[in-house]
């Protein structure tokens, strides 16, 4: 990894902080703009029998549900599940029980992207991919299994001329388990941010089982796909 601007965020080093909504709490791992409508990629946590009042979101939401179960009017949404939510999208999100969601704003716009909802039924012997999402400008995968050994990972772009270079900002969010990803070391629920030019490589090594949440974002506007390759193990 040769970016200078790397984020490595250790969540539990960070307290809990009061949303808008009571009952609602937030770990913001990062943020760029407005104070409640800037980019931003969070930790959030329901206390049980929280909810929030209907809002919409402009440019799309993520979330990733973490323990216990986070509910809307599309349903009841079990640890595991992803959902990715377009521009225009409106909801009142509550949970019963309480739950801890990642989650990140702003960073599916346009109203043409399809709602995604896809679910981590576990693991298997090995080390998977499960492809979360995808579209114009951003890749998101989750890696979960038993990896024997390092797994190399490279960024890739499908455009025709070979003299054009990309920039991705690539998200790293650790689900459980440890990893090292080159020369950071990842426990549970940290977060890694980090900008790479295509055709770089990136080291990656899991220490037993665990899940690690991956985001390749394109962050230029040349044409192509940008596209996050696991090498094989």
């Amino acid at each position: 990894m040769d970016s200078p601007h790397a984020q490595h965020v250790r969540t539990t080093e960070l307290s809990w902080e009061h949303s808008p909504r009571r009952g609602v709490w937030r770990k913001r791992l990062f943020h760029r703009g407005g104070v409640e409508n800037g980019i931003v990629a969070s930790l959030v946590r329901f206390d049980p029998s929280a909810s929030f009042q209907e809002h919409d979101h402009p440019k799309g939401e993520e979330i990733l549900v973490l323990p216990s179960v986070f509910s809307d009017h599309t349903g009841d949404h079990q640890p595991g599940t992803h959902l990715l939510n377009p521009e225009g999208f409106s909801h009142a999100p509550f949970s019963q029980s309480g739950c801890l969601l990642f989650v990140r704003l702003l960073q599916h716009e346009g109203r043409s992207q399809v709602t995604s909802v896809l679910k981590d039924h576990g693991t298997e012997p090995g080390f998977v991919r499960t492809m979360l999402g995808y579209d114009q400008s951003c890749h998101r995968e989750l890696l979960t299994g038993t990896l024997r050994g390092d797994c190399p990972v490279s960024l890739g772009h499908g455009v025709a001329d070979d003299a054009a270079v990309y920039s991705h900002r690539i998200d790293c969010f650790v689900v459980d388990g440890s990893f090292s990803l080159d020369d950071h070391v990842m426990g549970t629920q940290d977060w890694l941010s980090f900008h790479q030019t295509s055709d770089g490589s990136i080291d990656l090594s899991l220490s037993g089982s665990g899940r690690l949440y991956v985001s390749a974002q394109r962050c230029t506007s040349l044409e192509g796909d940008a596209s996050l390759r696991l090498g094989d193990t």
